[in-house]
């Protein structure tokens, strides 16, 4: 839906969602920050650009608010440097 809403900030969030991924393979890192730069994305593109996006901008801040919320318990490991990194390849606990 946003993509087709905000196509231009949905590709800057996900822009921010594969560099913070594939610089420190956090998947929850990476969606929190993609969250975070969306509403200042609309912003910079819609708001300011007099497109009328004020709807737009309040509804990214909305999302983004739920995000946060739902990712409360990632949050929270993040800060105690307990949230697991996304390691490629096979899982080392299945057997062969």
């Amino acid at each position: 839906m946003l993509l087709g809403l905000i196509p231009v900030a949905r590709l800057v969030s996900a822009a921010v969602w594969v560099v913070v991924y594939y610089t420190l393979r956090y998947v929850s890192l990476a969606s929190l920050l993609a969250a975070a730069v969306l509403p200042v994305s609309v912003w910079f593109f819609k708001v300011r650009q007099n497109a009328g996006g004020w709807p737009l901008f309040y509804f990214s801040l909305v999302a983004t608010a739920l995000i946060f919320w739902r990712h409360r318990a990632n949050i929270s490991r993040l800060l105690n440097g307990t949230e697991a990194r996304f390691v490629p390849g096979p899982d080392p606990a299945e057997p062969l």
